[in-house]
């Protein structure tokens, strides 16, 4: 599958791998459009994702789908959810420093013994949550 970004095809991959550069570029790029007001209910305008497939061509020369993208942006939504779940329970705290939801060994024992299923948040950083509260906090 081709994605025509300006002169610039783009040939769609099964599954791309992302990585910290990419992610940062990609935020960067949708905290901006955000404050644009180029998001609409549950999604962002096309042209968002064109800008940022533009945008991870030219500084990475890294050819991403529209189709990538919106699905990075799920991953990265449902990612901070999860831990935004954990970190919003009595006696946790976000740690910006360490990228990780806090909270003394006994909070963390009674939790998990109600959520199992959360263990990996106590060792699980959580990269660019602070600009995820700003994307997706409303939702």
């Amino acid at each position: 599958m081709e994605e025509s970004i300006g002169s610039v095809k783009v040939v769609s991959k099964e599954q791309v791998r992302w990585n910290d550069r990419m992610d940062k570029i990609m935020l960067e790029i949708i905290l901006e459009e955000y404050g644009f007001g180029n998001a609409s209910v549950n999604s962002w305008k096309p042209e968002v994702y064109t800008r940022v497939c533009l945008e991870l061509l030219k500084q990475l020369k890294q050819q991403v789908h529209s189709a990538n993208v919106k699905a990075r942006i799920k991953t990265l939504k449902a990612n901070y959810f999860s831990a935004r779940e954990v970190i919003s329970q009595s006696g946790f705290e976000w740690d910006p420093d360490t990228q990780l939801a806090t909270a003394d060994v006994l909070t963390w024992k009674e939790y998990l013994q109600k959520h199992p299923e959360k263990e990996s948040y106590r060792r699980k950083c959580v990269p660019y949550y602070d600009e995820l509260c700003v994307i997706f906090g409303d939702d």
